[in-house]
């Protein structure tokens, strides 16, 4: 508990730090993305409106649009749907800063970063997100645990009363206390009868593990080249493999 407590200071500055990045972010996302984050609604309208309102207005636009696919403000109004916005959204700075929050958070955060791809048509886009992802996420949001820890650490020392200690004199310690835990280590003795001395000078040798290791690398590289919609030939290799 007292670890915790010593760690409230620099926890504030850390938290200081963080929403200035986010705020950071967030401007360049309002900058990038501003509205973009709209929707059609149009799951009130029905095929038959949708053909009456075909016969009087001529818009070939139609005949290969589905409602899902309706990215334009224009056409979703003409269309009969109504333009929403959606809860996460890069229209104004507070919007910004809750949308940042959710992808610092990782929860949903492909559903966000996907849409400006979709509606601008670059893969460019990815970028922003994937960089806020290892500053904002794996990076600032880890430091609140790193700063607890390493107060923890420093709150045993005052405990034990090694706190004023020189570092040679801690060394000594750890030393030690290392020497105290050990256990005496069991030696291994060779098979008496042959094949099975021949099969432990096999499995413990060198070329032995190298055999493993490559074993074990070929499976990471057959699953590597598994992807989306892959050809039958492909399948039956992996399978093969595997």
């Amino acid at each position: 508990m007292n670890s915790v407590t010593s760690s409230i200071p620099q926890i504030i500055n850390l938290i200081i730090l963080l929403i200035l990045v986010f705020f950071l972010f967030a401007i360049v996302g309002i900058q990038l993305f501003k509205g973009t984050y709209w929707y059609c609604d149009a799951s009130h309208i029905d095929d038959l409106s949708v053909e009456k309102f075909r016969t009087i207005i001529d818009l070939s636009i139609f005949e290969k649009l589905n409602k899902e696919e309706i990215t334009d403000k224009l056409i979703c109004m003409d269309y009969g749907g109504d333009w929403i916005q959606e809860d996460s959204n890069f229209d104004n700075c507070v919007f910004a800063l809750i949308t940042m929050f959710k992808v610092a958070l990782t929860e949903g955060w492909l559903d966000i970063m996907w849409k400006p791809v979709d509606i601008k048509g670059s893969d460019v886009y990815t970028l922003f997100f994937i960089t806020f992802i290892f500053v904002g996420s794996f990076f600032l949001l880890n430091l609140f645990d790193g700063i607890v820890i390493d107060n923890y650490y420093r709150e045993k020392e005052r405990v034990l009363g090694i706190g004023d200690f020189s570092a040679g004199q801690r060394l000594w310690i750890q030393l030690q206390s290392k020497v105290g835990t050990q256990k005496p280590k069991f030696e291994v003795t060779i098979p008496k009868i042959k094949w099975q001395a021949f099969l432990y000078k096999f499995v413990t040798s060198v070329y032995f593990e190298s055999f493993i290791i490559l074993v074990i690398v070929i499976n990471m590289i057959v699953f590597m080249i598994s992807s989306h919609r892959e050809s039958q030939s492909i399948l039956d290799g992996t399978a093969i493999f595997n």
